[in-house]
């Protein structure tokens, strides 16, 4: 007898006439209690967050403009060429050609992918332009990793290091 109320119940449409609003009730009253001031308050982090990084986007484009060219260099050459990107690399860095030697491995294949070492050796170089050149190498590679790097600070300058660096770049 109670399956036979229940299921009349259902029919009668005085039942969607108090379901029906009290749910869209409960939905909107859910939606401006909670829902909203989480909104408003995730937007005013972001836009703390946004004003207080505004400055140091706009120095890393000063001093890095071609960061915004990315895309345009990643087309213009897709294969990669340790010697060739070294020298770019390390001429936009003021790395004096004469001060770094480059030997190269051959491609290896492994679990179906290609890989080629290479090992880089910079006699001296200033911090400054070593970390510039590795961040601008790496940020136009992405598949390029330094497996190692080897810093040892020479005696005849304050910012003189000798680097020697491992790469492994996965095809």
């Amino acid at each position: 007898m109670d399956d036979f109320l229940r299921k009349e119940f259902y029919k009668k449409p005085d039942f969607y006439f108090f379901i029906v609003p009290g749910i869209a009730l409960v939905w909107v009253l859910t939606i401006s209690l909670l829902s909203l001031p989480t909104a408003g308050s995730k937007y005013d982090r972001r836009e703390e967050n946004w004003s207080s990084m505004k400055p140091y986007i706009i120095n890393i484009l000063r001093l890095d403009p071609e960061r915004l060219n990315y895309k345009d260099q990643e087309s213009l050459s897709a294969d990669f060429d340790y010697a060739n990107t070294v020298q770019y690399f390390t001429e936009t860095s003021d790395i004096l050609s004469s001060s770094y030697s480059l030997k190269s491995d051959r491609i290896l294949s492994r679990g179906g992918r290609k890989t080629k070492g290479a090992n880089l050796t910079i006699k001296s170089v200033g911090i400054e332009n070593f970390t510039l050149f590795l961040s601008k190498m790496m940020l136009r590679w992405p598949d390029l990793q330094c497996d190692n790097i080897k810093l040892t600070k020479l005696k005849d300058s304050p910012d003189s290091w000798q680097v020697v660096l491992r790469f492994t770049y996965n095809y």
